[in-house]
């Protein structure tokens, strides 16, 4: 009696049999299995390039002084945060990349950049989180403070009537 059956011109197959013949072969599925894993595992670990990630934040501000806290009004809160929009559409600027490049001594192209650049807020802040993917941790850090160097410097000039505070340099 084999695994097929003929019944009312429909193929049916005996289950009990089909699942005895796959455990004879077992052996060949686990074997599969784990070489296949194997592979996976070892083609990740040998030709995956780690990529490290170095942050900077900055502090926004729609004041160019030093204001008085008690003054602050929600327009400021609501100007600073809206700030944030622009600063990281600034920061990801040609004119911007351009000079980070130039600051950093680097060779890569605005769009190489451009791509290893993360911009992000802090929920609930006026803090801009800058991060820079590389492969290595040392060029990630000197983009990283080569943008904050940057920002510091060229933001307010661009963004007139506000200010940038580096918070954190990455390391």
């Amino acid at each position: 009696m084999g695994i097929i059956k003929k019944r009312n011109n429909h193929k049916e197959m005996d289950l009990l049999l089909l699942i005895r013949a796959m455990w004879k072969k077992a052996w060949l599925v686990i074997m599969l299995a784990v070489l296949c894993g194997g592979g996976l595992v070892s083609g990740v670990y040998f030709f995956e390039e780690p990529v490290y990630q170095a942050q900077i934040s900055l502090y926004v501000n729609n004041t160019t002084g030093a204001a008085d806290v008690s003054n602050i009004t929600y327009n400021d809160i609501s100007a600073s945060y809206m700030l944030l929009e622009t600063y990281a559409t600034v920061i990801k600027s040609k004119s911007s990349l351009e000079d980070i490049i130039e600051l950093s001594g680097t060779s890569y192209t605005t769009d190489e950049l451009a791509e290893m650049i993360d911009i992000d807020a802090a929920e609930n802040t006026a803090i801009l989180l800058v991060g820079v993917r590389n492969s290595n941790p040392e060029t990630a850090a000197l983009l990283a403070n080569a943008i904050a160097e940057s920002a510091a410097d060229s933001l307010p000039r661009i963004v007139t009537g506000s200010s940038v505070k580096i918070l954190d340099n990455a390391e």
